[in-house]
C-alpha cells in the first residue's frame, strides 16, 4: 500500500512516531483501527500514565518491603507503615475504578465493548 502526504503531514507523522518511539506505519495503523491520530495519542498518553503508575507501584512495594524488614530486624513496625498502605489501597482503587472505566468504552482491540 503506498500513502501519499505533504511534507507537513509526512514532518506530523515523523513527529508522532518519534514521541511514541513506534514507526509511522505503527502511527497510521494505529489511527485507522483506533479512530484517527487523536485518538491514537491519547491511547499512547494513557498507556504512558499507565506506566508510570505502574512505577510508582513499583517504588511503593519497595519501600514497604524496607519497613518490613526494619519492623522484622526491630520487633516493631515503623510509623510510616500504615500510611503506605493506606495510600497503596486509594492508588489501587483508583487505577481499578480508570481501568473499569476502559472496560467499560474499549474492548482489547480498541473497538467498544468489554475487555
Amino acid at each position: 500500500m503506498v500513502v501519499k502526504c505533504t511534507d507537513d503531514e509526512f514532518s506530523m507523522l515523523f513527529g508522532m512516531a518519534a514521541a511514541q518511539n513506534i514507526s509511522i506505519q505503527n502511527v497510521l495503523m494505529r489511527a485507522v483501527l483506533s479512530g484517527g491520530t487523536e485518538s491514537a495519542a491519547r491511547t499512547s498518553e494513557l498507556v504512558f500514565e499507565l506506566q508510570q503508575t505502574r512505577r510508582l507501584f513499583s517504588v511503593a512495594t519497595g519501600l514497604l518491603n524496607q519497613l518490613a524488614t526494619v519492623a522484622n530486624s526491630t520487633g516493631e513496625m515503623p510509623a510510616q507503615v500504615p500510611e503506605l498502605l493506606t495510600m497503596m489501597e486509594r492508588g489501587s482503587g483508583s487505577l481499578q475504578e480508570f481501568l473499569d472505566g476502559l472496560s467499560e468504552r474499549f474492548g482489547t482491540d480498541g473497538r467498544r465493548g468489554q475487555l
